[in-house]
């Protein structure tokens, strides 16, 4: 997948929500698997929001598939007292 053979560069998505993350992602951590095996992709990052509940099942099928993963999270920091967006109206 080094893409010397084909000319192409290397590429991985570094920013993508699987179905952990709440009303931002609908794709499971295997289907995101399977479909950047099936694109070429050199790897492949979850950054679910809030979290990484969905870790566990991502490094599993990466592994199971021979995918390099990478592990992040959106995580929104608010100062103190500070409403929460859905507190806004």
């Amino acid at each position: 997948m080094s893409g010397e053979s084909t000319g192409v560069l290397p590429f991985a998505h570094l920013h993508v929500a699987s179905s952990f993350s709440m009303q931002y992602g609908v794709t499971s951590p295997e289907d995101l698997v399977a479909r950047a095996v099936q694109h070429g992709q050199s790897a492949l990052a979850v950054t679910d929001r809030d979290g990484v509940r969905g870790a566990v099942r991502f490094v599993r099928a990466a592994a199971a598939a021979g995918l390099p993963s990478v592990l992040g999270a959106e995580v929104r920091i608010a100062p103190a007292g500070h409403p929460r967006p859905e507190e806004v109206s």
